[in-house]
């Protein structure tokens, strides 16, 4: 129950509870009604959820979300028919990166990433990040031809973003995999084929989309 209260006319979460009065004869003339102000175990609750579905370093959608959100689109796309695209992106040598300038730069990199990624993906699209410098995208409802220029569109913005004041001298890149969702397809599948298609852009010269 919400409820407008203080001078300012602020909303809070409230909890009530209520009891019956009698009189002597047992005749009802009255309620007691008790609220209770809920609004910060409501937002301790809020909190635990988020951080139990994202990622602390970055704010994005953590691995285990990211596989319960899409096994949902596949089986929704399963029912009707629409299309679905996965992009599978690892960073290029970021391991050279944290024995270089340290881990916590490479965190600080990492934040940035998560920023990129956000802002370059549309508000329908999920992105997560699923292992240490391994990031996916959600494409619903999209074929792989126009997830393949979002990727394109992605990778470029990481190129051109200027990492001149973190890492001096440096740029960095990323090798993606992009899959389309096919009938009958299990989200291990669905991983799998942007996986193999991740390591080909790997094997052929990095900071590419297969």
């Amino acid at each position: 129950v919400l409820f407008r209260s203080g001078r300012h006319g602020h909303m809070c979460a409230v909890r009530d509870s209520s009891a019956p009065i009698h009189d002597g004869e047992g005749h009802l003339v009255g309620w007691v009604v008790v609220f209770h102000d809920v609004s910060q175990i409501q937002q301790m609750a809020q909190q635990l959820s988020w951080q139990a579905s994202h990622d602390p370093l970055t704010g994005l959608v953590n691995r285990r979300e990211f596989e319960r959100r899409l096994a949902q689109l596949i089986d929704a796309a399963g029912a009707d028919g629409r299309q679905h695209a996965l992009l599978y992106m690892d960073l290029d040598n970021f391991k050279d990166i944290n024995d270089k300038f340290s881990h916590q730069v490479g965190d600080h990199a990492l934040r940035q990433i998560g920023n990129i990624l956000s802002d370059s993906a549309r508000g329908s699209d999920l992105t997560a990040r699923i292992g240490g410098d391994e990031f996916v995208i959600v494409f619903p409802n999209t074929g792989v031809a126009k997830a393949r220029m979002l990727g394109e569109r992605i990778r470029q913005n990481l190129n051109t973003h200027d990492w001149s004041a973190l890492l001096p001298g440096q740029k960095i890149t990323a090798s993606m995999g992009v899959a389309e969702g096919m009938a009958g397809d299990t989200l291990d599948k669905l991983l799998d084929r942007a996986d193999k298609n991740l390591y080909k852009a790997k094997e052929g010269g990095r900071d590419q989309i297969q």
